[in-house]
C-alpha cells in the first residue's frame, strides 16, 4: 500500500462506530464530519511526507486528539438535545 492509502487506513479505523440507517440526522452528520476530517489530516500529513511543509490540517497525530475532543462535545451535545426535546415533549402534554 502506499503511504497515503496507510494513513486514510490508520485516520478511518480510529473513528468511531458508523451510526445505523435509524440514527438521528444529527449523529451522521457529525459521522460525517467525522470522516471528512480524517480524510484531510491523512491527506495533509501525506502531502507534508512529500515536502509540503504548511499543508493543513496539522499532524495527524495533534487533530487526531483535538477530533477527540470535539466528539465528545458532539456526544454531550446530543444528550443534551435529548434531554431537551424529551423535556418539550411532556411539557406539550
Amino acid at each position: 500500500m502506499s503511504e497515503v492509502d496507510d494513513l486514510l487506513t490508520r485516520e478511518f479505523k480510529a473513528l468511531p462506530r458508523k451510526p445505523a440507517n435509524t440514527a438521528s440526522q444529527a449523529e451522521k452528520k457529525r459521522y460525517s464530519e467525522l470522516m471528512s476530517a480524517a480524510a484531510a489530516r491523512a491527506l495533509g500529513e501525506a502531502l507534508r511526507m512529500k515536502g509540503l511543509k504548511g499543508t493543513l490540517p496539522n499532524s495527524c497525530e495533534d487533530s487526531r486528539k483535538r477530533h477527540t475532543i470535539l466528539q465528545k462535545t458532539a456526544r454531550e451535545d446530543l444528550s443534551d438535545a435529548e434531554e431537551v426535546s424529551t423535556e418539550t415533549d411532556s411539557d406539550e402534554e
